[in-house]
């Protein structure tokens, strides 16, 4: 099984051996398709002079913000914790989410413990 970089490769020469192919009327009905298209049109000379290529450390971290699911505003934390088996088999059977009822039940008395 060929690995990401093997596969990009081929995809990249597959691609390059489509544009060889292509006829000056394919690239025209193309080009005005996509002239055509609001969403994609082309930039303009003051929005290409600002471009900039990124560099590694740039595209590095806009690979790993974009891996995933987004941050939470207010991320929650993994603990252990130990509670007697009654507790848990209680929670557990009221069905899907009982861990997040456990979150809530503790919620619900933190203005009762001093601090």
């Amino acid at each position: 099984m060929p690995g990401r970089k093997a596969a990009r490769e081929d995809a990249g020469a597959r691609a390059r051996e489509l544009l060889d192919d292509m006829t000056d009327d394919e690239d025209r009905a193309i080009a005005a398709a996509a002239l055509g298209d609001a969403d994609a049109l082309p930039l303009d000379e003051v929005r290409l002079a600002r471009m900039r290529a990124a560099s590694a450390g740039e595209a590095a971290d806009m690979r790993r913000r974009l891996r995933g699911r987004p941050r939470m505003a207010a991320p929650k934390h993994l603990v252990s914790l130990r509670l007697d088996s009654d507790v848990v088999e209680r929670f557990r059977a009221t069905g899907p989410g009982w861990q997040t009822l456990i979150n809530e039940v503790l919620r619900e008395h933190l203005p009762k413990i001093p601090g």
